[in-house]
């Protein structure tokens, strides 16, 4: 679990380096495709890349439930 979630860590580290000192508007986002990620893996075994419009579109549909991500 600990490996699947450092993979994530590095990858959301990685798309932050990537902006090159530019603000970050979504970062709540990416913190929360990053978790959906590591959940995903440990459950089924899938893991997608972070910026997989799979993923995304995952992502998209739990927020369009109103689930709180507080």
């Amino acid at each position: 679990m600990q490996e699947s979630i450092m993979t994530e860590v590095n990858e959301f580290v990685e798309l932050m380096v990537e902006t090159k000192g530019a603000p970050v508007r979504n970062v709540k986002d990416r913190l929360v495709l990053a978790v959906i990620n590591a959940l995903w893996f440990i459950v089924a075994g899938i893991r997608h890349n972070q910026m997989d419009p799979e993923l995304i579109a995952f992502s998209k549909k739990v927020d369009a439930y109103g689930i709180e991500t507080k």
